[in-house]
């Protein structure tokens, strides 16, 4: 039933959710450490790096594309996480990808990589990726580093004109969310039945503190750059982010449907377990692997998305989707896709959305999809892509 009044500023994790966050980042760890431990232990000539044995499902994408790329183009290659740069073997060729690549915060990938091989820039390349440079931090060793790059494709039209028009690099080229590869390479059966709601929230604004969610209005620079215009009241857009994406449970569970909640990362699902009590949401397990994903996606009929991948795995499946946009790339990829602005609500618009309309809205209306043929030529586009640029950077 309906609760009204439920207080969001600090949410007491529940024992037995915690354990299975504990659970579920002990699978996560154990699956990387044999995930290394079978790796081809033999020559290799091509490192990839990345956040991919993270909980984020949306990092773990760019080791199944390039595993797979590579497979095709018959490159030796091995993964290597942020933290095993140092292992990489001298004058081996490097390969990065994923989110926030191109960014100068402390530990970024960026950073880490030019302090491993600052001096071969020459062999590194980064594919599919997205981050954002702020004036000050363009220092003549970075602009040298990124210009001597063979290769760099980013995900986004945005940062695309950022790096040639802003910064000058005329070598980046565009490449589609590497995600989008997914479907070309494994098939994932998706029934869509009627009268299903997916969902996906995130803790974008809230501080995991093992115990309990808080709303503490603490902000990260990312936010504050992205943001600047609404950064002081972030307490009070976690509240109301928590607040609504509540509302469009319970009315959509009164008016008949059923109700899941898709997790793309285990903060995701620990979170939804408190904003959701006593809604009636179901649960889909987390776990560490994007076709399950896609299989629970591709079983609803409509798609309340916040994180990004949550936007591309549900065009993947042909679900329509509604856009609680905690970033600039969501919006972005509606934008890109000419999807209904009117359908895609980001932070800035949050704070004096009515609750009850916007949840309303969102139960009569069917969502936004493009065309299939939209997602299959991005699809063709980001595998061919993917190849091309395996190829063209191994054998320049």
């Amino acid at each position: 039933m309906p609760q009204e009044n439920v207080d969001f500023s600090c949410m007491q994790v529940p024992f037995h959710v915690r354990v299975r966050a504990y659970a579920n980042r002990a699978r996560k760890a154990l699956a990387a450490y044999v995930d290394r431990a079978l790796a081809d232990t033999g020559a290799y000539d091509l490192a990839i790096f990345g956040a991919y044995n993270t909980s984020n499902i949306g990092d773990l994408c760019f080791l199944h594309v390039l595993r797979e790329g590579c497979r095709r183009a018959g490159i030796r290659h091995r993964f290597f996480n942020l933290d095993r740069i140092h292992e990489i073997r001298t004058g081996v060729k490097i390969l990065g990808g994923g989110g926030g690549m191109l960014s100068l915060k402390d530990s970024s990938p960026l950073r880490l990589v030019m302090e491993a091989r600052g001096d071969s820039a020459g062999l590194v390349g980064f594919m599919g990726v997205s981050g954002h440079l702020l004036p000050g931090e363009l220092t003549a060793p970075v602009r040298d580093f990124i210009s001597r790059s063979p290769l760099i494709s980013v995900r986004s039209h945005e940062d695309l004109r950022f790096f040639r028009d802003t910064l000058g690099f005329s070598q980046v080229g565009f490449q589609p969310d590497l995600a989008f590869s997914l479907p070309g390479f494994f098939e994932v059966p998706a029934p869509a039945p009627s009268g299903i709601l997916g969902i996906n929230i995130t803790p974008f604004l809230f501080h995991d503190h093992g115990s309990r969610f808080v709303a503490s209005g603490e902000v990260t620079p990312w936010f504050w750059r992205h943001f600047p215009e609404v950064a002081p009241q972030a307490r009070m857009i976690a509240l109301k982010y928590a607040a609504l994406v509540r509302k469009i449970a319970e009315v959509h569970v009164s008016a008949g449907w059923k109700v899941i909640h898709v997790p793309f990362a285990i903060e995701d699902d620990v979170l939804a377990r408190l904003v959701f009590a006593g809604t009636g949401v179901a649960f889909a397990p987390y776990r560490n692997d994007p076709f399950r994903l896609l299989g629970h996606i591709g079983r609803c009929c409509k798609f309340v998305a916040s994180r990004f991948h949550s936007h591309v795995f549900s065009f993947i499946q042909d679900v329509p989707v509604v856009s609680l946009a905690y970033s600039p790339k969501c919006s972005n990829l509606f934008g890109e896709l000419e999807l209904p602005p009117e359908l895609s609500l980001d932070v800035t618009q949050m704070l004096n959305v009515d609750t009850q309309e916007f949840a309303m809205r969102t139960l009569a209306s069917d969502g936004a999809l493009p065309g299939r043929s939209v997602i299959a030529d991005l699809q063709k586009q980001s595998q061919a892509m993917v190849l091309d640029g395996l190829k063209r950077f191994m054998c320049p």
